[in-house]
């Protein structure tokens, strides 16, 4: 998402953010806006003068561990795969019994769920014993 300050100020912008949690970190260009990030978010990064990278694989970090194994959808992947250290946030509670009993049988022969339609992946899982 691109920041227009003709459309919306900075603060409503991280206000919005914070309510929704729907930006983990809250990023500030200057130190204007890393004052006003803090006022609604403790997750509050400055950003570098450096180019945007985009990732290519929104996946890509959920794919090399257990989360792997995890059925979960679109909107949760590209959470998760933005902040790993909070995955469990993002996870309803039949998906954490699931990924703890996944991590309990890391030898079970869990399907490779990353990027397969969640009902499907779901029934898959359920039928390793």
């Amino acid at each position: 998402m691109k920041f227009d300050p003709r459309v919306t100020t900075y603060a409503d912008l991280a206000e919005h953010a914070a309510k929704r949690e729907c930006a983990q970190p809250i990023f500030a260009c200057n130190e204007a806006q890393l004052v006003t990030a803090k006022e609604y978010s403790t997750a509050v990064k400055k950003r570098g003068k450096g180019k945007i990278r985009w990732v290519k694989d929104n996946k890509y970090y959920m794919g090399q561990g257990a989360l792997k194994y995890l059925p979960v959808t679109k909107t949760q992947a590209t959470r998760i795969n933005a902040d790993l250290s909070h995955a469990n946030h993002w996870l309803s509670p039949s998906q954490r019994a699931l990924l703890k009993k996944i991590k309990a049988n890391p030898k079970a022969p869990w399907p490779n769920a990353v990027g397969k339609p969640f009902a499907r992946a779901w029934q898959a899982a359920m039928k390793v014993k």
